[in-house]
């Protein structure tokens, strides 16, 4: 038999030898020579176990794969454990194969080992336990099985190895212990009784059972009370949520650890068991996938559809494919009137890093019909404006709110912040959400994707759009899928979660404390930077370490470092063109959008005036927002190459000085509809003011005590903009004044009448002028003019008339008319 090694070197080099040739050489301490796998289609995962020998990581197949290594790494005689660094290669004959040992070892004594293992507990074949009996023979190796037995004894031992970490093995406490335990005591009688900290002294008691410094009946369970009272907490939260909405085992898992960390803080770590075993109690206690998914009462459809198959498309570039979708949240918030609204969540997802650039959470309601055939009124949703606004968020840093975790900024997270922060100054207290501009969207055949408006605003950043093909999710699968994460991962766990479906809802959902819409926004984003970004992505994986999962951030952070980062912000222009555009005539008291009216000190420019643009005629391009209204821009395109002009002229609300605080367009319906009912008729936009001005009054204060009547909240605003221009300083150019040097004007000593020699006031004529005889009814009656002036230098003209003729040239002075008196000379030397 012929037989080769196929291995690393120190220098970290593959190389091919004999087994005799690394007789004496130190191959367990060689880099590992393949990473494990995982792949598609086998139940296992690859899991990462931390030895106590090495203080480092040994990658397994499976997770009874690691229960083999938990053995081996608490066996006494093993003083170093490490993964594979070498594959044994066989041929005899025609026949060749490949052996590939499970762990490599060195005892205390300094013999090396190899050990093989099998799935499922079964023992290696013959011919794999022959390739590896020769290859030792002529290494100078022992070959071995790793086994994990399974029982009470597995259970107890996966328990201690929570305590197996150099953070336990404290020196002072191991020889207290060691004395307390000198007879035979209960673990938790001896542990208590010792002089510790609350907590150290148990857990320093697990440590010395991993170290077998202590021992026990490994056949019996270490706490004989543990699986009682961990049943207990399941059963207790299991009928705690039968009333709730339906929700997945991963709710039931941290509901369950949560409850166990307030009832046995110090016992916490051997209490919980892990997920397998967790479900392995579900199981047995008869709590099912399905007795979660049926809220009590209520009826559910049990036809399902398959999942649709999985086959996302390659991509290589950060923004090279951005899908857009929107989902019902399955979440209640309380609306901008103060009522139970149901929430959508649309959102885009960059394929390549699985990182959510923008996310916008919009009430959606209905709305109501008045009668047959009426038209429907009231209704909200996501609009093609909210999309638009969805791209504008995916260009800009996400701010930091107060109160957010340090972990959430971007500062300290596995972001490259440095190179964003010298690339784009906005990043300064941003919070860690990456900044990726589009390149491709892919969006499905909704309404709102359709739009011109969206169309528009795609084609201005320079956005190419792709529509999915009808009914073929796949087309999109990265951000189907990634719903339901949201949904799981998310939703479930805020208050007010309804299911999704009225068979999954839980019982007064809409009674319990909800979030306002402005704080759900907040919290999703908070929970996007905290947990969705740096939580591994199993889609997501080092090509040169595939078994190596990482995260969103790291993702981006690699793929920084590969194609650089060129922010492209968004300018305050394109921020005005995100809005919605109404084409709009000017007339002489202001532009009419809806039942608002709209001023401006510019309205003698645009009244009445031509476009310039065939077909368009006096109508001029007017940019508003729903979410704000208190202002409207109009654009003249007339003036785009003027640098010392800008093109957007704003208009503010006619009434706007009458409403304090920030309102929406949704408010101001609200309001015209209460007007409305109160007066009989559709309300004057001042009365339509003053009543949105009270409904946020009415939200300042909050519902009375006595008064169970629902209040409003307050405005809804999903994504600011930043659209003001900067004010201008009246004061630029003007030399700043220094107190010393000004001098007090001189006061005057003349009558106001002589201030200006030789204009002089008609005086009245004596001879008082004959009356107008009285006109006749059907005689029209003279339109009245303003009295002209007694002369050329008289001051009965106008303010304007008069310092019209000051300012001009004494050269075009008109000359005195003969028949006025000059005035006699002044011999005051000030008079002026």
């Amino acid at each position: 038999m012929d037989l080769q090694v196929r291995y690393r070197d120190g220098m970290g080099r593959e190389r091919l030898g004999t087994p005799g040739a690394l007789r004496g050489l130190p191959v367990e301490q060689w880099p590992v020579l393949y990473e494990q796998r995982a792949y598609r289609g086998r139940r296992s995962k690859v899991r990462q176990w931390w030895s106590s020998t090495t203080k480092k990581e040994v990658s397994c197949r499976s997770l009874e794969h690691a229960y083999a290594a938990m053995f081996l790494d608490r066996d006494p005689c093993i003083v170093y454990l490490a993964a594979p660094s070498l594959q044994v290669e066989w041929r005899e004959g025609e026949r060749a194969g490949e052996v590939n040992p499970a762990f490599m070892a060195r005892t205390a004594e300094g013999q090396q080992m190899l050990y093989l293992h099998s799935p499922d507990g079964r023992e290696p074949d013959d011919q794999e336990w022959s390739v590896a009996q020769a290859a030792a023979a002529q290494a100078g190796w022992q070959v071995d099985v790793a086994r994990a037995p399974g029982g009470q004894l597995r259970r107890n031992v996966y328990i201690v190895s929570q305590f197996r970490h150099d953070e336990f093995a404290d020196a002072g406490a191991r020889a207290v212990l060691l004395e307390a335990f000198a007879r035979p005591l209960p673990l938790s009688r001896g542990a208590d009784a010792v002089d510790l900290p609350p907590g150290q002294g148990r857990a320093s008691s697990w440590n010395l059972l991993w170290t077998q410094d202590l021992t026990t009946r490994w056949e019996e369970p270490l706490t004989p009370d543990s699986h009682e009272r961990v049943v207990a907490l399941i059963q207790q939260e299991d009928k705690a949520q039968r009333g709730a909405s339906a929700g997945t085992f991963s709710r039931l898992y941290k509901r369950v650890r949560a409850a166990l960390r307030r009832a046995h803080p110090d016992e916490y770590r051997a209490l919980m068991p892990g997920r397998t075993t967790f479900y392995d109690l579900l199981k047995r206690l008869g709590i099912s996938a399905e007795s979660l998914k049926a809220a009590p009462g209520r009826g559910s459809d049990a036809t399902a559809l398959p999942e649709p198959p999985y086959h996302p498309a390659p991509v290589s570039l950060l923004g090279e494919r951005v899908e857009i979708d929107g989902t019902g949240l399955d979440v209640l918030a309380l609306g901008d009137d103060g009522r139970p609204v149901a929430v959508e969540l649309t959102y885009a997802l960059d394929v390549l890093s699985r990182s959510f650039i923008a996310g916008m959470i919009v009430p959606k309601t209905s709305g109501r019909k008045k009668g047959p055939g009426s038209r429907r009124r009231g209704g909200r949703g996501t609009k093609s404006l909210d999309a638009a606004l969805l791209l504008g968020q995916a260009m800009a840093p996400l701010a930091a709110r107060p109160g957010w975790s340090p972990q959430a900024l971007a500062a300290n997270s596995d972001l490259p912040y440095a190179k964003m922060l010298a690339g784009d100054p906005r990043m300064a207290g941003a919070a860690a959400r990456p900044v990726i501009r589009p390149k491709t969207v892919v969006v499905d055949n909704a309404k709102i994707f359709k739009a011109r408006h969206f169309k528009d605003v795609c084609s201005m950043l320079g956005i190419e759009v792709e529509s999915a093909r009808e009914r073929t999710p796949t087309d999109k699968a990265v951000i189907e899928r990634t719903n339901a994460s949201v949904k799981s991962m998310f939703s479930q766990f805020v208050a007010g979660y309804t299911g999704n479906s009225l068979a999954t809802r839980g019982n007064d959902v809409d009674k319990e404390r909800l979030w306002t819409l402005n704080e759900l926004q907040d919290l999703w984003h908070e929970w996007v930077v905290t947990e969705w970004q740096r939580r591994p992505h199993e889609g997501l994986r080092s090509p040169f370490l595939p078994s190596l999962v990482l995260t969103p951030n790291q993702i981006y952070a690699a793929a920084v470092a590969v194609e650089g980062v060129v922010p492209r912000p968004v300018t305050p222009d394109e921020s005005r063109k995100l809005l919605l555009q109404a084409k709009r005539t000017v007339t002489r008291d202001g532009i009419k959008i809806g039942n608002r009216t709209y001023v401006s000190h510019r309205i003698r420019e645009f009244k009445n005036r031509h476009t310039g643009i065939k077909g368009q005629g006096r109508r001029w391009p007017v940019y508003y927002n729903p979410y704000e209204p208190s202002r409207v821009w109009l654009y003249d395109h007339t003036v785009e190459k003027d640098p010392a002009r800008s093109p957007w002229v704003p208009f503010d609300f006619k009434y706007q000085h009458l409403i304090c605080d920030s309102w929406t367009q949704y408010l101001w319906e609200k309001a015209a509809d209460l007007v409305a009912s109160l007066i009989g008729r559709e309300g004057s936009e001042e009365e339509i003011a003053r009543a949105v001005d009270d409904l946020l009054a009415r939200a300042r204060r909050g519902p009375s005590p006595t008064s169970t009547s629902v209040k409003p909240v307050a405005a809804f605003v999903p994504q600011p903009l930043e659209i003001a221009e900067t004010p201008a300083n009246p004061y630029a150019g003007i030399t700043r004044a220094e107190p010393g040097s000004v001098t007090p004007a001189l006061s005057l000593n003349v009558d106001a009448k002589d201030l200006f020699p030789g204009r002089r006031a008609a005086l009245p004529s004596a001879v008082p002028e004959p009356a107008a005889p009285p006109a006749s009814p059907g005689q029209p009656r003279p339109p009245r003019r303003r009295p002209a002036p007694a002369g050329a230098h008289s001051l009965g003209g106008s303010a304007g008339d008069i310092f019209r003729e000051l300012a001009a040239d004494p050269s075009e002075r008109p000359a005195p008319r003969p028949d006025q008196d000059r005035p006699p000379p002044s011999h005051d030397p000030q008079e002026t």
